[in-house]
């Protein structure tokens, strides 16, 4: 892995997703490879290119296999750039890419912090250190963003 790749991950995680607030919540594809990682972006198709550029080359796509990653992510990339960010556009994406990586989550830190979707509730509630991960937690508080932004650095599923 070169050092330009290594940079362009660092900052990807490390960027405030209140000022870039366009994310995903990736890892490899593997069950022994539990870790995930939020990336977040200033625009959805900064996102959008990061998948299609970057993200292969930290699974060590190349040739071949580079060449037919690109070529099954590309149109649903391309839908992405114009669209909502959908579930059913991430089930697409996920298909795709099965045998490298999985895409958890998509979309708008606005979206992840109201605890629309059973993601971002489980962050949510593991956050404010709630009894039960499976009871639905409110939105978070404006109080609570400084903690759950460095929270977001450091949880990995």
């Amino acid at each position: 892995m070169n050092d330009d790749l290594l940079r362009q991950c660092d900052q990807a995680s490390n960027l405030d997703p209140r000022r870039a607030p366009y994310g995903f919540f990736s890892g490899g594809s593997c069950a022994l490879d539990p870790v995930r990682v939020f990336c977040w972006f200033d625009s959805r198709d900064a996102l959008a290119d990061f998948l299609l550029d970057v993200e292969p080359a930290l699974f060590d796509l190349e040739g071949d296999d580079l060449k037919a990653y690109r070529a099954s992510v590309t149109p649903i990339l391309k839908r992405l750039k114009s669209e909502d960010f959908s579930a059913s556009l991430l089930a697409a994406f996920n298909t795709a890419v099965k045998e490298t990586l999985v895409v958890d989550w998509w979309g708008e830190f606005d979206d992840l912090i109201a605890g629309k979707t059973e993601l971002s509730q489980l962050l949510i509630s593991r956050f404010v250190g709630a009894d039960d991960e499976r009871e639905r937690s409110p939105p978070l508080h404006p109080d609570q963003l400084d903690g759950f932004v460095e929270y977001l650095k450091t949880c990995s599923n």
